[in-house]
């Protein structure tokens, strides 16, 4: 399986998304595809992509590798770390508990409207899912 985690205020819309999906589609592996849309809680986002691992494993998939960009290369960092899976980190973020301090508050999305509220408590989930050495 291939796990694709989207950025920050992204979704699994994004264009790395989409054509990540095409190629899978391209070469008949669509099926082990799976681009969650991610909560704007790290912990939460964290548990919907464990939750995509756990059931790629229980339909027998051993070998999964995680897709992150942005904010989703910071998790897929610590995924990987957690669960033994390769990783591809595109423009990752190396620091978010500070980089979205900015970020405080009620977010637009970029794809299908709506938006998101970043919470200090949000930045403590994201300092809790550091990852120090590789």
């Amino acid at each position: 399986m291939l796990l694709y985690l989207h950025g920050f205020r992204s979704s699994p819309q994004s264009m790395k998304s989409r054509l990540v999906q095409e190629r899978m589609r391209a070469w008949g592996a669509e099926k082990y595809f799976a681009c969650p849309m991610l909560n704007v809680s790290p912990s939460q986002a964290i548990a919907q992509a464990e939750a995509a691992i756990r059931g790629a494993r229980a339909g027998g998939e051993t070998d999964i590798a995680i897709v992150g960009s942005s904010l989703g290369g910071f998790y897929a960092r610590w995924l990987a770390e957690q669960h033994g899976c390769r990783a591809v980190l595109l423009n990752p973020a190396i620091h978010p508990w500070t980089d979205l301090e900015k970020y405080l508050g009620e977010q637009p999305l970029y794809h299908g409207g709506g938006s998101v509220v970043v919470r200090p408590e949000h930045l403590q989930e994201l300092l809790a899912l550091r990852v120090d050495a590789i």
